[in-house]
Formats: structure tokens, C-alpha cells, sequence
């Protein structure tokens, strides 16, 4: 990721105006134990390949999200798009962290609400104003031979009205207070969340305007 020969890519894409939107990492659950007490296991079982928890064939997961870190401060003419909120969910403080230190960094939410949303609301909330330019909307809503909201099964076919449903769960997660509900991607994990209640103005924003 951070290998110097790569640097004229990135580079380039500062000049061009380029985006870059970059997925490094995966869920923390996909580095630990693969059994039945992974909080997700029913994605893990249908998805053996996204088990990285081999230490002698993958690298640590934040070896990885370091690795992009140190790009993004090497390229400050580039501005890269961290998806699935900035590669680390499970960590908002440093989430916050990275996107004071690097202004040339954004976050997009991509599958990710299930495990933001697990934190306090209110801090959520906080982080969200502080940093509402900074926040892209995005679902992992994928059209392939099926539909894909966020995550599935392999013998998982959802309908339109299920995308309904996902997408109405999105936008209640941003837009009301609403408390221990569940989440729109129940693969990728057996718990509730709670929304965050953000305003009109930064809702614009998240919606539209940073994208």
C-alpha cells in the first residue's frame, strides 16, 4: 500500500482531480478466531475467504490501515476517499484521529452503519457535525446477478422491498434518535444500534454536497 514505487499513481490522481476511494483492511471479526463465537460467524461461514486471522499469511489489520495512513500524508494534493468509515469502524476515536491530522482524507460509510452504530449516539452524533464535510453516504448496494445490501449470504436473494427496507434503515440511522433497533445488514452481526439524529444542513451534506 505505502510502497514508494506506488507514489506517482497517487501522485497523478492529485493532479487529475482524481478521487481516490480505497478499501484497505476489513472488520476487526475477521482477524479473530474462526468459530462459532465470532460475533460474525454467519457471514464468515459463507465467506471463508474473508478470514484473515491466519498470522503466517496475512499481516495485521492495522499494519494495513497505518500503511494507507501514511499515504494519504505523503499526497496532501490527493484526496482519498477511506471506505467502510475510514477502514475502522470499530475505533471512532481514531477515526477522528486520522481525519483531524489529514485534510486531504474523507470517510464514506459503506456497510458500515451496523458497526458505527453500536457506539454512543450522542458521540457519534458530535463526531458526525465536527467532521460534516469531511462524511460520504454510501451502502455497498451492489447489482450483480442479485441484489447485495451491504453484505449477504450466498443463498441469500433479496427482493426489491428488501431494498426498500435496507435503504429506509439508512436513512433512519442518520436521521432520527431512534434507540436499539435492528440494523439493515443482519449478516453481518446479531446486535442493535441507535440513531444519531443529525440535522438538516449536515444531512445535505452527508446526502449530497461531499459527494
Amino acid at each position: 500500500m505505502d510502497d514508494p514505487k506506488l507514489d506517482a499513481v497517487w501522485r497523478r490522481c492529485g493532479e487529475l482531480g482524481m478521487p481516490v476511494s480505497i478499501h484497505v483492511g476489513d472488520p476487526l471479526a475477521f482477524w479473530l478466531p474462526y468459530n462459532e463465537r465470532n460475533e460474525r460467524w454467519e457471514e464468515l461461514r459463507d465467506h471463508k475467504n474473508w478470514w484473515f486471522g491466519d498470522p503466517n499469511v496475512f499481516p495485521p489489520r492495522m499494519d494495513l490501515v497505518n500503511a494507507l495512513d501514511r499515504v494519504i500524508a505523503r499526497h496532501r494534493g490527493t484526496t482519498f476517499v477511506c471506505v467502510h468509515f475510514a477502514n475502522n469502524p470499530e475505533d471512532i476515536d481514531w477515526v477522528d484521529t486520522a481525519l483531524e491530522r489529514n485534510p486531504n482524507m474523507m470517510a464514506d460509510l459503506a456497510a458500515r452503519i451496523p458497526e458505527v452504530g453500536r457506539h454512543d449516539p450522542r458521540k457519534v452524533h458530535d463526531l458526525f457535525v465536527k467532521h460534516q464535510d469531511r462524511i460520504v453516504f454510501a451502502t455497498d448496494f451492489m447489482v450483480y446477478n442479485r441484489l447485495i445490501l451491504g453484505s449477504a449470504g450466498d443463498d441469500e436473494r433479496p427482493t426489491d422491498e428488501d431494498a426498500a427496507v435496507f435503504f429506509e434503515r439508512e436513512w433512519r440511522w442518520l436521521e432520527t434518535w431512534d434507540k436499539d433497533w435492528p440494523h439493515m445488514t443482519p449478516i453481518q452481526g446479531n446486535w442493535t444500534i441507535s440513531s444519531i439524529g443529525l440535522p438538516a444542513n449536515v444531512l445535505r451534506k452527508i446526502y449530497f454536497d461531499n459527494a
